[in-house]
């Protein structure tokens, strides 16, 4: 469901009227984009990723050649299912992320540089139970352009957080990705109005060499 499929009450209910103020102070997140997402043997593998990988590949050169840092995550369960608590239970493909195996690595064309911070987590928020808060404040990044999979699980809760923390959250829409579209658009929705800027990545570029 997108803005046009939504009744005028949905629309509005006091939503929608703000606006953010990202800065040059900022970090490019990349939220699981792994082989279990990426690759057609993935448990959490869909056709729309394939496109979404080689979006994310193009774009993270045009974000690195701008020198601005990049955030990879990824989830890993050293004891296997176990680590995932009450979470595992819900969603016991989890599993495939046992340290060790394949579908909890990163995709070759998609990887994180000597550079990059990574950061490893074991549930859908890339903030909670990791350093991540911190490891913004020491980079001196106050915004975060939030990109990866899936829109309406990890990507969203990685934003509400960001927001919840006091950072400025930017959602790269063209980079992000959902296992259906009426998901995706829906997600997408609901974060412009409450909880982030919405933009193409082309966009978030053009905006940042403006500041």
């Amino acid at each position: 469901m997108g803005r046009d499929d939504m009744t005028t009450d949905e629309r509005s209910v006091g939503f929608g009227d703000g606006h953010l103020r990202p800065t040059r102070n900022v970090a490019l997140i990349v939220v699981d984009m792994m082989a279990g997402y990426l690759e057609q043997n993935g448990p959490f593998y869909h056709s729309s990723y394939t496109p979404l990988a080689l979006r994310m590949e193009e774009s993270l050169a045009k974000w690195r050649s701008r020198e601005f840092p990049v955030i990879f995550t990824r989830v890993s369960y050293p004891r296997g299912i176990e680590d995932a608590g009450v979470f595992g239970e819900k969603v016991p493909g989890l599993a495939s992320f046992t340290e060790g195996l394949t579908h909890g690595e990163f995709i070759s064309s998609i990887s994180p540089r000597d550079a990059d911070l990574v950061i490893t987590k074991k549930y859908a928020s890339s903030f909670f139970g990791t350093t991540l808060s911190t490891d913004l404040h020491c980079m001196g990044v106050d915004t975060v352009v939030v990109t990866g999979v899936s829109t309406s699980g990890c990507v969203r809760a990685t934003v509400v957080d960001a927001i919840q923390y006091g950072y400025t959250p930017v959602v790269a829409s063209d980079l992000v990705g959902d296992r259906s579209e009426s998901i995706q658009s829906a997600n997408l929705f609901d974060l412009g109005l409450k909880y982030a800027d919405v933009l193409e990545f082309s966009q978030v570029l053009d905006l940042l060499d403006r500041l």
